[in-house]
Parts: C-alpha cells; sequence; structure tokens
C-alpha cells in the first residue's frame, strides 16, 4: 500500500483549511490538493483525483518571508532543547557553525 500525506504550514495551512471548509466534499479537496503537490513535483501519484476535486490550489502567500524571523519562532526553540540535551559545542558542530564561533566550556 501506498500512502501519499503533505503537510501545509502558516498561511498556506490557513488557505488550505479554508478550502476544505467552503467545498462541498472536503475528502475530493485533500485528494486533489495531494495530487496536484506530487504531480508537480514529478512524482505523480498512482491513483487519479476525482472529478468532483477541487480543480485548483490555495496559492502560495507572496509575502517574503523573513527567515530571521522563522529563526526567532521556529528554530530557536529546536536549537535551544538540542543545546540543552547535547551542549552548545556539539549542536554548533552538527549545524556546522563550530568554526566561527568560540565555545567556553565553562558556561552552559
Amino acid at each position: 500500500r501506498w500512502r501519499y500525506e503533505v503537510e501545509f504550514k502558516r498561511g498556506h495551512a490557513g488557505r488550505v483549511a479554508a478550502a476544505l471548509r467552503s467545498h462541498h466534499s472536503d475528502q475530493a479537496v485533500a485528494g486533489s490538493l495531494v495530487h496536484r503537490w506530487f504531480t508537480l513535483r514529478g512524482v505523480a501519484p498512482i491513483w487519479l483525483p476525482d472529478e468532483s476535486s477541487c480543480p485548483h490550489e490555495p496559492s502560495p502567500s507572496s509575502a517574503k518571508r523573513d527567515v530571521l524571523l522563522w529563526f526567532e519562532d521556529s528554530l530557536s526553540i529546536t536549537v535551544a532543547k538540542a543545546v540543552k540535551r547535547h551542549g552548545a559545542a556539539r549542536v554548533l558542530q552538527a549545524l556546522g557553525l563550530l568554526s566561527y564561533v568560540t565555545v567556553n566550556p565553562e558556561r552552559r
């Protein structure tokens, strides 16, 4: 068995949710969105979307995201947890950043 799954986040997830709520068949919309997502990436699913499926994918946001804002809002939480568990030096090494900073081993 094959399972196709797509995860939408933030603003795009909101647009997908609105499309699901506004269409009479949320399963058809979901099937169409998943099929289109994989097809656009060159991995056409082995099934065809229903005739009643939604003919479009909600458009992605045209606003450019600030990568530093993403660091602050999301990535920093994950990195902080990793630092707590493995230490700053190991995390910086895993990120390929150890050569750019000096880590004080006395400070945690």
